[in-house]
This record gives C-alpha cells, structure tokens and sequence, in this order.
C-alpha cells in the first residue's frame, strides 16, 4: 500500500516547486536589485534621494521626541524632588 496517493503527491511536488519558485525569486531580488549601479541609475536616483530626505526628516523628529520626553522626566523629577524638599 502506497503512503501517498497519486493526488496528495501531486500536491506536495506543487507545493515544494511554488516555494521553491518563490525563493529563487526573493533570491535573486535581494542580491541583483540591491546593486548599486540600480539603486543609483538615473532613473531611480530622485526617488532614492527623496526617500533618504524623507527617512532623515523622521529620524530627526523621532530624536526630537525622543529628547523632549528626556527633558520632561528630567523636570518632572526635579519637581517630585522639591516637593520633597518641603514637605
């Protein structure tokens, strides 16, 4: 008596080829499209530019939230502590 049926072979030899696409393809996506002659060909560099610009505008307001945050617990114990004090 066979494990599979010819059905449920079927079915795993479409399953394992489909993954097995599906990674040749992340494959080769991740080693031929992050080339740098690509990411800086002149159709795509206004793009890139813009996204850089875009990536440092919300890294600098993340540090900035991040410092006003800093400086309100800092305040904020500092007023806990004169409390404190005169009490």
């Amino acid at each position: 008596m066979p494990l599979l049926t010819s059905q449920e072979r079927n079915v795993i030899i479409f399953l394992l080829s489909t993954a097995l696409i599906g990674f040749v393809i992340e494959l080769f996506r991740h080693n031929w499209l992050k080339n740098s002659e690509i990411l800086l060909s002149s159709e795509n560099l206004s793009f890139y530019i813009s996204k850089i610009e875009e990536e440092k505008i919300i890294s600098n307001h993340n540090h900035a939230i991040k410092d006003q945050m800093q400086k309100s617990d800092i305040e904020e114990t500092n007023v806990s502590s004169k409390l404190k004090e005169l009490n």
